[in-house]
């Protein structure tokens, strides 16, 4: 997903961080492949916002073809296990981001 959205190694790596320790708590040792696909996911969303990549949760839903409400589920679960705090999107930065590609 991290070279799809052409992500640095920075955010990757944040990423990959975020994901091992959440893979580690109970909430998301023994679910469905989908809900880890989606926990990755979540971890790609926080790092980017954390280090100010314009996506949204719409952005990472779609490239999982899974569940808004999903997705945003698994979001405020990981962001309250991990105790992460994420600055919001601006909107006017994504679109930006989107009409120069």
């Amino acid at each position: 997903m991290c070279r799809i959205l052409r992500l640095n190694s920075e955010i990757e790596d944040l990423a990959l961080t975020y994901f091992r320790q959440a893979y580690q708590q109970e909430s998301f040792i023994n679910v469905t492949l989908q809900r880890k696909e989606v926990l990755a996911g979540c971890c790609v969303y926080v790092s980017c916002r954390q280090r100010d990549w314009p996506i949204t949760l719409g952005t990472i839903s779609s490239l999982l073809d899974a569940d808004q409400t999903l997705v945003g589920g698994v979001y405020q679960e990981m962001i309250k296990i991990l105790n992460i705090q994420a600055p919001f999107v601006n909107i006017a930065d994504v679109i930006e981001a989107h009409v120069q590609e």
